[in-house]
């Protein structure tokens, strides 16, 4: 019989990490290969998308026009979708490791 002891993971942290950069949560939540394609996709997905960079919008060197609008708000999206799977998947794991179930 093992004795080991699970301490869970926090959802708030892997919020925070996801929220920092995409895959950061995934990542601490245990889950390694989500962790590098959300991390990588958001790489692909701010080069592509926004070539003039985070910084060049903020100093106001670019145009906001509806196409920019547009990238930001995919971007956005794909943002929230990585907070919202990280908390997942830290529940997930949080319930696999300490055999409870997700559901009520």
């Amino acid at each position: 019989m093992s004795t080991e002891t699970h301490s869970p993971r926090s959802n708030k942290a892997a919020i925070v990490f996801s929220a920092l950069f995409p895959g950061l949560g995934q990542l601490y939540g245990g889950n390694f290969p989500k962790g590098a394609a959300f991390f990588f996709a958001s790489i692909a997905l701010d080069i592509y998308l926004l070539p003039e960079g985070y910084w060049g919008i903020l100093k106001g060197e670019v145009d906001m026009n509806l196409s920019l609008y547009f990238r930001l708000v995919l971007l956005g999206s794909f943002r929230m979708w990585a907070v919202i799977d990280a908390d997942r998947t830290v529940k997930r794991k949080n319930a696999e490791e300490g055999g409870t179930s997700l559901k009520p």
